[in-house]
């Protein structure tokens, strides 16, 4: 008799771990979807997402994902939508104005963008508004206001001296405006801050030829080919670099 209730007893406790098993909560589907973000797998993660979204629909953080996620397979409509819902749900949330204002620039819809743009500021818990100047200095550019770009690089600078992103964007707006010896200054200066991003590299590879330090130049394009870049960026620095080893 004591053996059929101790069997009784395992059974019913094995059924309810493996119950305890089965069940899985909103938190967990989440945390699923954003591991695939990170694995840049939006479409898993959108499977994920969405069966978060429907056990907690008043989860800002979901749609703000399912926003991301959208935004990197191209559908900016779906993206646009889901950025939208995060934000009926929690209208002070920074990150989900600032990359709704990267989903406007994308659409055209510039002064949508900087209205964005402007409300994610206003978010006092923000910790990295850099990156919301990084992206107005990205519109102002797509608008012809190189002045305003500049300005919110500045900005962006000001508030993390650490930002790569904004010195090579500034080098590239002065570089747009002929003034090479500024830009290799910024390109080296966001060198200084990440060694291993070979887009500067290169940036400054084509600064230096400009300048006519065909040596330098050689050196940086040099760097480009050891360093993990998209194929088409690598395929340009070998050519650059045979035509100045010639």
């Amino acid at each position: 008799m004591k053996k059929i209730l101790i069997l009784t007893l395992i059974l019913t406790l094995s059924g309810q771990a493996l119950g305890k098993k089965k069940k899985k909560t909103d938190l967990y589907y989440y945390n699923m979807g954003v591991s695939y973000l990170q694995k840049k797998d939006p479409e898993k993660a959108i499977v994920f997402l969405n069966k978060a979204a429907r056990m907690k629909p008043k989860n800002f953080q979901i749609f703000h994902a399912l926003g991301i996620a959208y935004s990197m397979l191209g559908e900016l409509n779906q993206a646009e939508s889901y950025f939208k819902i995060a934000i009926s749900l929690n209208p002070a949330y920074g990150p989900s104005h600032n990359l709704l204002g990267v989903v406007y620039t994308q659409k055209g819809l510039y002064q949508k963008a900087e209205e964005e743009f402007k409300k994610a500021l206003e978010d006092i818990a923000y910790p990295t508004k850099e990156v919301v100047y990084l992206n107005m200095a990205k519109l102002y550019l797509k608008m012809g206001k190189k002045e305003k770009a500049l300005s919110a690089l500045d900005q962006a600078i000001m508030l993390n001296k650490e930002y790569s992103p904004a010195y090579a964007l500034k080098g590239y707006i002065y570089a747009l405006q002929g003034n090479y010896k500024k830009a290799k200054e910024l390109y080296r200066a966001a060198l200084e801050r990440d060694k291993e991003n070979g887009r500067y590299w290169f940036s400054l590879a084509e600064v230096l030829e400009k300048l006519g330090d065909k040596e330098g130049a050689k050196t940086a394009y040099g760097k480009v080919l050891v360093l993990p870049v998209e194929p088409e960026l690598r395929v340009k620095a070998e050519e650059r670099l045979k035509k100045l080893e010639k």
